[in-house]
């Protein structure tokens, strides 16, 4: 498998040394998520060592590698700033949002998905068109929920996520 645009950014480039060992690591435990032989990993470091370039690299290799494990990469970097902190909902739609870009994206080899940080109403509309009814049932699953959370803390519903 090619994928002719890598789908996350990869700014360590030839600069990256010395984790290979890492990534031979990661990639063994990925290989045996289909088999259910697995424990988990952790990729545990002081800041600024590296650790997200690793688990880039791994993301973009796994991506372009095999078809049998869909590799998701979630960041809340947009948040770290932010005087306020994040609110579940932002979680929330952070995490469903990232998972359905990578599946959809994996899926139908479409990492421009992912480049171009396709929202949550892109999305459901690029599923659609696809006709994934998993995808669209994941999207119905997870606004049904949202709805019920919100009716049962007595707040107003809000509007159509990403709005």
């Amino acid at each position: 498998m090619s994928a002719q645009i890598a789908p996350l950014e990869d700014v360590t480039g030839d600069l990256f040394v010395d984790r290979h060992e890492e990534l031979r690591l990661g990639r063994l435990w990925i290989q045996d998520i289909p088999l259910r032989h697995l424990n988990s990993w952790a990729l545990v470091g002081r800041r600024r060592t590296g650790k997200t370039a690793i688990l880039v690299k791994l993301f973009n290799q796994v991506f372009d590698e095999q078809d049998r494990v869909v590799p998701v990469f979630i960041t809340f970097a947009r948040y770290v700033k932010r005087a306020e902190p994040i609110s579940y909902y932002e979680f929330a739609e952070e995490y469903f949002g990232s998972y359905l870009r990578c599946y959809l994206a994996f899926r139908y080899r479409k990492p421009t998905l992912i480049k171009e940080d396709a929202d949550i109403p892109q999305l459901v509309m690029v599923a659609e068109e696809l006709n994934d009814a998993y995808a669209i049932e994941l999207h119905d699953n997870y606004e049904r929920l949202r709805r019920q959370d919100h009716k049962a803390a007595g707040r107003a519903q809000p509007g159509a996520m990403g709005h």
